[in-house]
């Protein structure tokens, strides 16, 4: 508990330096959509950021990043996204959508919390296009391909184009055009053949949650355990970021009163750099958090599919119970994260500024 107290703290303190360093940010280039709808079938739901309600879905609905977008029986909807990929979410699914700008390069993260999805991804030129589930993560740079996550934790990758990497805690792996593999939350895997019926694989995992209930929640649990220590162990790299912003807000305001403008445009060079770092670091820590979101909404899909309650179910309250300690920390990361989006914008301002001003003295 102690450590997860030294989290939230660093990452408070990361947020508000920075904040007062830029406090005239005025939203330029925030809020711009990410994607829009370009296909819709019968009733699909997106809940943005900050924002507890879902609301309908329509054509050419714009798309944010850190969406929520969750489809019902028998529906669909597709997201074409600024980089010209299509993300289709089929029916009875949940994802998260997010997506960074580091200068060129684009960093898109789609989180299944459940669900089904087929995508056409643009061949990148730079940055990344990962897909996270509980158990594994799919990197394409231009592929086509359908995922699939169920209700007792199993992923399914079935690739129709190109190459998707695919790695989970112990091993990666490529799989090529007309490759199927599946993950299972025992850490088996199997390699199948033919078309896939994804409602009907999905559907049997109900029937084999029903018989052992206990035994699926329980590995979600631990693997719940595994996934909070990792997120405590973060703790010492954003103690040593935030020191370097520490330093550097001490010494830009010196050099700033001095008029020393060349080791001011050095010093923001090299505070870019790290600011850089520090987004890819959370960039990275987005596989953690989908997968802590899938283990808290599968919980809620097995009590309410199975037809348990979960005053009788203790791995339930557990669950809940260690979701509820970290939701806190999760929330500051994502602010961190919209945070040092702008600080880097304006970084970047004050380097070119200082750079023009350089040449024309």
């Amino acid at each position: 508990m102690k450590k997860i107290s030294i989290l939230i703290l660093i990452i408070a303190i990361i947020s508000l330096s920075i904040i007062t360093l830029y406090a005239q940010n005025n939203n330029e280039n925030e809020n711009s959509p990410i994607g829009k709808v370009s296909f819709i079938k019968g009733v699909c739901y997106v809940k943005h950021e900050g924002n507890n309600k879902y609301k309908s879905l329509d054509i050419d609905n714009p798309i944010f990043t850190s969406d929520t977008v969750k489809t019902t029986e028998d529906s669909r909807v597709d997201i074409v996204l600024t980089d010209g990929s299509t993300v289709s979410v089929m029916d009875n699914s949940e994802i998260t959508i997010n997506q960074s700008m580091l200068q060129k390069d684009r960093f898109t993260n789609l989180g299944i919390l459940y669900g089904t999805l087929r995508l056409f991804v643009k061949k990148l030129s730079s940055g990344a296009f990962n897909i996270n589930t509980l158990l594994v993560t799919a990197g394409v740079r231009g592929t086509e391909f359908t995922m699939s996550a169920r209700d007792d934790g199993s992923v399914l990758v079935d690739v129709k184009e190109g190459v998707v990497e695919v790695e989970n805690n112990t091993s990666k792996s490529s799989l090529h055009k007309g490759d199927i593999e599946m993950y299972t939350i025992t850490g088996e895997k199997k390699r199948l053949k033919g078309r896939i019926d994804y409602k009907k694989w999905r559907n049997e995992a109900i029937q084999k949650i029903k018989q052992n209930p206990e035994f699926y929640l329980n590995r979600m649990f631990e693997m719940e355990k595994k996934i909070i220590e990792r997120l405590k162990l973060a703790h010492s790299k954003l103690d040593e970021y935030r020191q370097s912003w520490v330093t550097f807000l001490k010494r830009v305001k010196f050099l700033e009163r001095r008029h020393m403008y060349e080791r001011e445009k050095r010093l923001i060079k090299q505070q870019i750099k790290r600011t850089r770092r520090g987004l890819l670091f959370i960039i990275q820590t987005r596989r953690q958090l989908t997968a802590i979101r899938s283990i808290m909404v599968i919980s809620y899909r097995i009590e309410k599919n199975i037809g348990i309650k979960a005053k009788k179910v203790p791995t339930i309250i557990k669950i809940r119970r260690e979701y509820a300690r970290i939701s806190y920390i999760i929330d500051r990361l994502r602010q961190t994260e919209q945070t040092l989006r702008k600080v880097l914008y304006y970084l970047n301002v004050k380097y070119h500024r200082l750079n023009k001003r350089s040449e024309e003295v």
